[in-house]
């Protein structure tokens, strides 16, 4: 059974999805546990807005990989199995494309998915988990993708959860307003950022992440700041926005390290945009006075504008996925059909082997090149008596059963 399972930004909350999401180094060991399941291939994709498991499961089947996810992450099914959607069959191939190609993400167009779709394949792939279908699978939602990227509008949408946030940043703060932006993580999600914010001349940026030298790597290319994660406090002490994108496996800033910056920050309010799952800022930081905070379902709110225009671009990237489905499905069907193709070739190789050895015998006056000869000429007069059918079940025909019977009679 091919398969898909999980849940993402429109089935569940930022709560619940930071607590079933997987952290980077943590996908490997979750795939060994899955083939030690059952899984036969097996692949996890986890982002801000989503974790699925795409996997060949004839025996787990979708209630076993679900149980799979409640129970690594510690959940109850009371908690969470009213959140999952599932896909088995060509559907998985439908959801895929359309993750693959941004049209299932909370901010449509943005391209940071694709990337993060192949960043899963690899892992799978490195860890043994990919195997062929799940090969023929994603590398066909990679040219989907591609496709509806390069052939509709939909690659003029100039949006991702990065712009998103910006926008509300300057919402809060004009462009032409004096502020001072720290970004807490150095990966796609803060480069983005830096690149909207690098024309406002009154904005001061500030980057901060695990590594001084990722950090100052990113910041070179916009003359922005750079500081490691030991200098948080006070990077915090100055930032009037402060938009999170580390992936983390507990928050890095709570109201006990907000309290402490109470008295240098002089009552200065300041905007939390916590765009990581799990969550950066500890939500009870809404309590304080002079802090505020977004997260993720409260961006969703913000990327719902301009729904016309997106639905009109849905629209115009259907074909392209019905396409890639049609496609998968040939190539699904025909792989039903391989072992046949082996043994047509096989069984009529034996067949003119054989009938060789005994016309052989009766014409023993023949030369080797000449038996050589008649050996080639049954071999090119198999080949054109395979084409029609060895053509038919490569592009998924069902009539195998027929062909069988055609060449090895009842015996097949």
């Amino acid at each position: 059974m091919l398969l898909a399972t999980g849940l993402n930004h429109a089935s569940a909350g930022v709560a619940l999805r930071e607590r079933v999401a997987f952290a980077r180094d943590n996908i490997p060991q979750a795939l060994v546990a899955l083939q030690q399941l059952g899984c036969e291939e097996s692949l996890i994709l986890s982002t801000c807005n989503r974790t699925e498991v795409y996997a060949l499961a004839p025996e787990m089947g979708v209630a076993g990989v679900q149980q799979f996810l409640r129970q690594g992450h510690g959940l109850s099914p009371g908690e969470v199995e009213r959140h999952f959607y599932a896909y088995t069959g060509l559907p998985v191939a439908d959801h895929l494309f359309r993750v693959a190609a941004s049209l299932d993400s909370m901010v449509l167009g943005e391209a940071e998915i694709l990337g993060q779709v192949k960043e899963a394949y690899d892992l799978a792939r490195a860890a043994g988990s990919a195997k062929k279908i799940l090969n023929g699978l994603f590398q066909r939602s990679f040219a989907v993708a591609k496709r509806v990227r390069t052939e509709t509008s939909l690659g003029e949408l100039p949006v991702s959860v990065a712009s998103v946030a910006v926008g509300l940043v300057r919402r809060i703060f004009p462009p032409s307003e004096s502020k001072t932006v720290l970004l807490l993580g150095a990966g796609q999600v803060a480069e983005a950022a830096l690149r909207h914010f690098k024309s406002e001349e009154r904005a001061r940026i500030i980057v901060c992440s695990r590594s001084l030298e990722h950090a100052s790597s990113t910041a070179a290319t916009y003359a922005a700041e750079s500081y490691g994660l030991e200098d948080l406090g006070a990077c915090l002490e100055r930032a009037d926005v402060v938009l999170c994108s580390l992936a983390v496996e507990r928050t890095l800033i709570s109201r006990e390290m907000l309290a402490g910056l109470k008295r240098p920050r002089r009552g200065r309010p300041i905007f939390f945009i916590d765009l990581g799952v799990p969550r950066n800022v500890e939500a009870g930081i809404t309590e304080m006075e002079d802090v505020y905070l977004y997260d993720m379902d409260d961006l969703q709110h913000h990327a719902a504008e301009n729904i016309a225009r997106r639905e009109k671009i849905r629209v115009e990237c259907e074909p392209f996925i019905a396409s890639g489905v049609r496609e998968f499905e040939t190539w699904w069907n025909s792989l039903d059909h391989h072992d046949l193709i082996g043994e047509l070739k096989s069984r009529g190789e034996s067949l003119i082997l054989a009938e060789h050895a005994k016309t052989a015998r009766k014409l023993q006056h023949l030369s080797p090149a000449d038996h050589e000869e008649i050996l080639h000429l049954c071999r090119r007069l198999l080949g054109k008596a395979l084409h029609h059918p060895i053509r038919s079940l490569k592009a998924g025909g069902k009539e195998a059963r027929g062909w069988r019977h055609f060449f090895f009679g009842d015996e097949g």
